[in-house]
């Protein structure tokens, strides 16, 4: 499964349902573009972590995070 998620904060939720209601569990979760230009939040850890997955991460930069 993979996602552009601009302004994760907004779609955090979402992207939780949509894996629970998946018929067969993702593998693999590729986010991008976690943060916008301007965003007004630090992103960490326990935001990206999801239950289950091994979290890979980088939030040096803008679409840096996989």
């Amino acid at each position: 499964m993979y996602t552009n998620l601009d302004m994760f904060h907004n779609k955090k939720l979402e992207l939780h349902v949509l894996i629970r209601i998946s018929q067969t569990q993702p593998d693999i979760i590729g986010l991008t573009e976690l943060n916008p230009n301007a965003a007004c939040w630090d992103l960490c850890e326990t935001d990206l972590t999801i239950t289950g997955y091994t979290l890979y991460y980088d939030l040096t930069g803008q679409g840096a995070a996989h």
